[in-house]
């Protein structure tokens, strides 16, 4: 997990040429004219999904990791509120789901983190997350990434 200010995205650029695009799309995009869906900017190689609305609480929240894509969470209104523990000491709630690239999991995160707006939150398939486990309303977009 990377969690670091848009001013920095610079500094990952070199990590791969998925994440080149996706941290590029949000210097040159107008994010908040961007409506709420699924936006691709390589195909689905990588692809943007710009979600409006309140979170869920932690209670509710859907704690999750991906083998396919490295996702980064940017919120760009408001603040989101994440669920983090690495998928090595998670219980399996479900089977892999090839097709959607997630597997869910049965118990809590192990830690919470307030992510404000203008900083994103970047997770790798080892890194078990519940987005928008808090309660308020957030504008943010999720960048999914190819690995």
């Amino acid at each position: 997990m990377i969690i670091d200010h848009f001013n920095n995205a610079f500094k990952y650029l070199h990590l791969s040429k998925n994440l080149s695009t996706a941290f590029s799309f949000l210097f040159s995009s107008n994010l908040f004219d961007l409506p709420p869906g699924k936006h691709p900017l390589d195909g689905e190689q990588v692809f943007a999904v710009v979600i409006h609305q309140n979170g869920f609480g932690e209670e509710k929240a859907v704690f999750e990791a991906h083998k396919k894509y490295i996702d980064i969470h940017c919120p760009i209104s408001g603040r989101d509120v994440i669920g983090w523990k690495t998928v090595s000491k998670c219980t399996t709630a479900s089977i892999y789901n090839e097709k959607e690239d997630y597997l869910l999991f049965s118990e809590k995160p192990e830690l919470y983190i307030d992510i404000p707006e203008n900083h994103f939150a970047l997770f790798f398939p080892e890194d078990a997350h519940a987005a928008l486990a808090g309660d308020d309303f957030v504008k943010k977009i999720v960048l999914k990434v190819r690995i």
